[in-house]
């Protein structure tokens, strides 16, 4: 209730600008009344966790062990979870610091976090156990969509993301670009762990279906033990006529298993393209089709590919690759 009625307070008290609301530490369930119950984010709200309540600075709250949960269940151990934890449309210049978001179960996407045209920073923070059910997108933690003129820019820094699912894109991030504005994706110093999804890009999912450029900076990041058909740590797949700029760097992927590639950027539209670079990246113990990273290009767009000072070792094929087994590097 206090985060919702902080919430209320900016937005009927506009001349207040920038705030910021401490929660203490504690488990907070969001379902109330219903699935669609849900924390609405605010402009220029930064929504801090780890109080103990009686902080006058907020160097002083201790987020790691004073955990403040953000629960998508009753509480009551009912089958009832809401279908979004968090939503953020056309919300701008928000903040999420130090929290644990958990159990959001969506029918259709984004069960943690549910955001359209939107500026956020989600810092410090843990998601875990969401779910997105929808049969065409996904983003089971966290979806994120470019829509119309409007834009994305969505930056995640020092967290973790683990033992998510979606029934087909991206279970841990999904990132859709349907408009002419831009959609950025920054995923830093994070941990993306355990997500599992049906189709392709499971731990980060970049897809584009329109004009608009998108760009993907991962960076110093781990991921491991993600599971998908396609591109179980990111996948990339370009539908639309726009440019997607991609980078990865000082990196780790271990024991990532996947049909094709542990990083999978495809093309399917005629005039897009793709500029990957990976740097500084360790590949060892994966699973794999084709190779760790491979690229596949059955549109008529560009390719750009490079890699630098990375480490493929100890990989292995996957038992279902038939003649698509070719090491590190794959071009199909």
């Amino acid at each position: 209730a206090g985060i919702d009625q902080a919430s209320a307070l900016v937005t009927a008290s506009p001349e207040l600008g920038v705030c910021e609301v401490w929660v203490a530490e504690g488990t907070y369930f969001i379902y109330q009344t219903g699935v669609s119950n849900t924390i609405t984010l605010r402009n220029q709200v930064a929504v801090y966790g780890g109080f103990a309540g009686g902080e006058t600075e907020r160097d002083q709250r201790d987020w790691a062990n004073r955990r403040t949960i953000l629960d998508g269940s009753d509480g009551l151990g009912n089958p009832l979870n809401v279908s979004h934890v968090i939503t953020a449309n056309s919300t701008q210049d928000a903040t999420l610091d130090g929290l644990e978001i958990a159990r959001g179960r969506s029918p259709d996407t984004g069960g943690g976090v549910q955001c359209t045209n939107a500026r956020l920073w989600l810092v410090n923070l843990k998601l875990s156990e969401h779910y997105a059910g929808d049969s065409v997108w996904g983003g089971g933690a966290i979806f994120c969509v470019a829509s119309g003129a409007g834009s994305v820019d969505l930056t995640i820094q020092g967290s973790e993301l683990t033992s998510n699912s979606a029934a087909r894109y991206g279970a841990g991030i999904m990132l859709l670009q349907q408009g002419t504005g831009g959609a950025t994706l920054r995923v830093r110093g994070s941990t993306l762990a355990s997500n599992y999804s049906m189709w392709w890009g499971n731990a980060v999912s970049l897809y584009a279906q329109s004009a608009g450029a998108m760009v993907l900076e991962v960076s110093d990041s781990t991921f491991m033990y993600n599971q998908a058909n396609s591109g179980s740590a990111v996948g990339i797949h370009h539908r639309g006529s726009g440019a997607i700029t991609a980078s990865v760097s000082g990196s780790v992927f271990y024991r990532n298993w996947a049909g094709n590639g542990i990083i999978y950027p495809i093309i399917d539209g005629t005039n897009g393209s793709i500029d990957l670079t990976v740097s500084a990246c360790r590949f060892f113990d994966n699973v794999a089709g084709g190779g760790m990273l491979t690229h596949h290009n059955r549109g008529t767009g560009v390719f750009t590919t490079t890699v630098t000072g990375s480490i493929f070792a100890g990989n292995y094929r996957h038992p279902n690759a038939d003649n698509r087994d070719h090491g590190a590097l794959y071009n199909w």
